[in-house]
């Protein structure tokens, strides 16, 4: 998916005419476009889970748990909606009338929201898409790209294979990339290197009577 995109699924979010909504759909939207989450984990993210500048997360398919780093727009969306949450359930973050916000009720609210962008949209996607985003950079808005080993950590793949899955080798950036390394290489080292004249080497050659190399 496109960023324009993402950034469009977040503004349905936002703009939901209830207010109380609004700031949950808003905190979970980015958490799912920031840090990554999958909406199971979403619904188990307790008060005591929230950092200054992440989250803790408690992972699901096998991964490790651990703290995520959030955006700072991310942050300021989950504090908006503590103003709103009900105190239905004593340690869960995001809560309904009757306790803890249940996961088929929040996939199916959440998928409906990204629907009216892609039609096909999934909350699933999201989780491609940071995966995608922080590998690639955005190089228009000077952000380089993260080191896999981070995106796994961020992600919190057990394995380095799932990661590699979102690395998308662009073909024109990779040769210009390639081109730029190489050719200031050898300028650089052009520099330094002195032409020798080859017959001197042959008659030093001739003249030494090497021995054949094993």
């Amino acid at each position: 998916m496109t960023n324009e995109e993402v950034m469009k699924i977040i503004q349905i979010a936002d703009r939901q005419p209830n207010k109380e909504v609004a700031a949950r759909d808003g905190a979970v939207m980015r958490l799912l476009f920031s840090g990554g989450l999958r909406i199971g984990e979403v619904v188990k993210v307790n008060l005591q889970d929230v950092r200054s500048t992440g989250i803790f997360v408690h992972s699901e398919k096998g991964g490790e748990d651990g703290v995520v780093g959030l955006s700072d727009d991310c942050i300021s969306s989950i504090q908006k909606y503590m103003m709103y949450r009900r105190e239905t359930d004593p340690s869960a973050l995001f809560t309904s009338s009757s306790g803890r916000v249940s996961y088929e009720y929040l996939r199916q609210h959440i998928s409906s929201l990204g629907k009216r962008v892609a039609p096909s949209w999934h909350p699933h996607a999201a989780r491609h898409w940071v995966a995608t985003f922080l590998l690639a950079g955005d190089h228009e808005n000077g952000i380089e790209p993260l080191d896999i080993r981070y995106v796994q950590t961020q992600l919190r793949h057990a394995s380095l294979a799932s990661t590699q899955i979102y690395t998308h080798v662009n073909r024109d950036e990779l040769s210009e990339s390639v081109n730029k390394r190489l050719s200031k290489f050898f300028r650089e080292e052009g520099k330094e290197v002195k032409m020798v004249n080859p017959h001197k080497i042959i008659r030093v050659w001739r003249g030494s009577n090497p021995r054949p190399m094993d």
